[in-house]
């Protein structure tokens, strides 16, 4: 009963969800008894009483894909607002100012990472110069506001930015067909340097290098 009433509140995501039941526990302990008899392994058996468990970690892995997309957008709009808050707030402030820095643009950047924090979740406790920042802006004097512009806010930043794509996430990729990029006359060197602005679908040198760059035989066989 307890798992049919997990379904319901489980939303589709992409147009999936989990609906299959729980196996019958009766139905299983025979189908093993069936396949002793018959002299064959009980893979299928073993597969219907793990199901639940995989449906779980599928929905599981699913929501956190989701999660990310949709934190992504929002996450670049922040680091744009501390980046453009930074200058501004030390502006006219001497390096090693112990004056206490409070003005919009503080509040603007502190607002900004703390929901950068809450976006993150858990990934921010181990983000590089994290609590750096967070230290620097609870003394918040101008010595403090210049670390985090020197030190604290390009690392995290970075760190950031890393975290916004999960280790399942597609990586950005050229708008190229390969088939095209393959039909066409392929000239210059092939190399795995070229800057991805200079891609294109017409059949230049930028063509063979994403062809190669997506290879696996040629990565394979480079180097």
């Amino acid at each position: 009963m307890a798992w049919a009433d997990l379904l319901p509140g489980r939303p589709p995501i992409d147009g999936w969800t989990i609906t299959d039941p729980l196996p019958d526990i009766a139905a299983l302990g025979q189908s093993f008894i069936d396949f002793v008899e018959i002299g064959e392994l009980p893979d299928a058996v073993h597969a219907a009483g793990e199901k639940p468990g995989a449906d779980i970690a599928a929905y599981r892995y699913r929501l956190d894909r989701a999660r990310r997309r949709a934190a992504r957008g929002r996450l670049e709009q922040l680091l744009s607002t501390v980046d453009a808050a930074l200058p501004v707030a030390l502006k006219g402030v001497a390096r090693d100012s112990p004056a206490v820095l409070q003005n919009d643009q503080t509040e603007q950047i502190e607002a900004a990472v703390g929901e950068i924090a809450r976006l993150l979740g858990d990934a921010a406790e181990d983000t590089g110069r994290w609590w750096d920042l967070h230290r620097h802006m609870r003394f918040s004097q101008g010595h403090d506001w210049d670390d985090i512009v020197e030190f604290d806010w390009p690392a995290v930043r970075a760190d950031i930015t890393a975290k916004a794509l999960g280790d399942s996430d597609p990586l950005p990729v050229p708008d190229i067909d390969l088939g095209q990029a393959a039909s066409g006359h392929l000239t210059g060197p092939a190399t795995l340097a070229l800057p991805g602005s200079d891609l294109t679908t017409t059949g230049s040198s930028g063509s063979f290098t994403t062809f190669c760059a997506v290879s696996p035989s040629t990565r394979t066989s480079s180097g």
